[in-house]
């Protein structure tokens, strides 16, 4: 069950059998209907309203572009577009009406571009294989996560993850990288990490006006950079980022105007390197040691204007942690934070 500080998720199991390829195969130049089985590159022509689950199977290597028609479902127990296979690839069209929009499995290695799945039950785009690129996607409006990963080696650039639960969740997958992202308006989370997934990258995503966190981060070796994190909290006190979590990265990330923290680090935080990131105007306070976050690093910050204090170390003397070269107005432990 998902906690509520900053979900379990019943996903849809990874084994989508790779379709044999023979009845159902769609030559090139044929007309795609739903359910077909697509094992050549082929265009869709002209909108589908579909019965079927999935609606459509992309087999890679092939390559379906939708050319911005759209592919519904008649029932949001069906799932949208499936990619079994290997490196199949998706690109230019809208998902609608599904459980899944649009479902990377088989083993991986997909390329989705330019799809919007929206309104639909559960997630907009599920990754359930490995080593998947999405550019330029839009998940948004699904009654779960925009973006759910729980899997490995993905890549995601420039996407939006807007007005669902999560927009960008990852449950327990290493190694995924994300870049130029917007999660934004999400009645949880922007971007949210469970069940310890680890070395995953952050890099100038946007996290702005989400209900509870615009980072919520639950696993160790994580690198965030160049992030922003503003105005979240707006459905009680989240923070702009919140880590629980050994050996995470923060450097050069901005967090201002949360209705929490700017930065939260709370029991689980050890060895949390957090470095020339700016947190102004926050609800709570800039950034924030929890007691039990010990052995951390708190250096070149900027918190300056937030309302309970600018660094604030709940341990006992800052216990292990090491608070140096700041620039701020306020905190409650002055012995030990510089």
């Amino acid at each position: 069950m998902k906690r509520r500080h900053c979900k379990s998720v019943m996903g849809v199991a990874a084994g989508f059998v790779v379709f044999a390829l023979m009845g159902g195969a769609v030559p090139a130049m044929a007309q795609v209907v739903c359910g077909d089985i697509i094992t050549q590159n082929t265009n869709l022509t002209e909108d589908l309203a579909c019965s079927t689950s999935p609606a459509l199977t992309v087999v890679g290597p092939a390559n379906l572009n939708m050319q911005g028609f759209i592919v519904s479902c008649d029932v949001t127990a069906n799932n949208g577009i499936v990619l079994n296979g290997a490196q199949g690839k998706l690109q230019n069209g809208t998902v609608t009406g599904c459980r899944n929009g649009v479902v990377a499995a088989g083993t991986g290695s997909h390329h989705v571009s330019g799809v919007t799945s929206t309104a639909n039950d559960r997630h907009g785009f599920l990754v359930s294989s490995d080593g998947n690129t999405f550019i330029k996607n839009i998940g948004t409006n699904n009654d779960s996560d925009g973006f759910n990963i729980d899997t490995n080696d993905n890549q995601f650039v420039n996407n939006i993850g807007s007005s669902n639960e999560d927009g960008f969740d990852v449950d327990g997958g290493d190694r995924n990288r994300f870049v130029n992202n917007i999660g934004e308006h999400n009645s949880s989370d922007a971007f949210d990490l469970d069940s310890g997934g680890q070395e995953n990258q952050y890099i100038n995503n946007t996290a702005n006006g989400n209900e509870n966190c615009g980072f919520d981060i639950d696993g160790p070796l994580n690198q965030f950079s160049n992030n922003t994190a503003n105005g979240n909290g707006t459905d009680g006190s989240g923070p702009g980022f919140h880590i629980d979590g050994a050996n995470n990265e923060l450097h050069n990330n901005t967090a201002n105007n949360n209705t929490g923290d700017g930065i939260r680090l709370t029991d689980d935080s050890d060895g949390v390197d957090v470095f020339k990131n700016v947190t102004l105007n926050n609800g709570e306070s800039g950034i924030q040691l929890g007691d039990g976050a010990e052995n951390n690093t708190v250096m070149k910050n900027t918190a300056t204007g937030n309302t309970n204090f600018d660094l604030q170390d709940d341990n006992g003397g800052c216990d292990n942690n090491d608070w140096r070269k700041n620039k701020f107005g306020t905190s409650n432990n002055p012995g030990c934070i510089e």
